[in-house]
């Protein structure tokens, strides 16, 4: 739960089953991201109805670390995650929380993995180092593929 003054509270470890998804298969055509979740999904709550709110700067700031941390820890990309109305019959989370948030993800996810992947040039033997050459070029070309894109802001 990421509280309005950013303050991060952890109700299950990540290894814990969830309760934040019920089976509706009635929801979903493909059943690509519909029913029970439980078993292998992490939820991110944030405090607020962010149909008619907006984050506070505090719950941007630490909610973009703790998804960013968990994308990395689970080997996740912006992609991954789904919005608990992407299975449910809901309007949670809020288009205040889809349109303003989530879609800035994905280039400080990009820079993050950048970053580590050029740091890993340091120590790495020749074959993991081509590897990572190719990496780090495709990485910076989704980059400016979304810096120079019209909708990036």
């Amino acid at each position: 739960m990421c509280e309005k003054n950013g303050d991060i509270k952890q109700a299950r470890t990540e290894e814990e089953r969830g309760a934040h998804t019920v089976p509706d298969p009635g929801f979903c055509e493909d059943n690509r991201a519909c029913g029970d979740l439980n078993h292998d999904a992490l939820a991110v709550c944030f405090a607020g109805d962010l149909r008619f709110q907006l984050l506070t700067d505090e719950q941007k700031a630490s909610g973009e670390s703790l998804l960013l941390s968990i994308m990395s820890r689970w080997q996740m990309t912006p992609q991954d995650i789904l919005n608990h109305s992407d299975v449910s019959d809901t309007s949670c989370p809020g288009r205040n929380l889809v349109s303003l948030f989530l879609k800035d993800m994905e280039p400080k996810f990009l820079q993050l993995e950048l970053r580590k992947a050029e740091n890993g040039l340091r120590y790495a033997s020749i074959p993991r180092r081509k590897m990572l050459e190719r990496k780090i070029k495709r990485l910076k070309d989704m980059l400016s593929a979304i810096i120079h894109s019209p909708n990036f802001i």
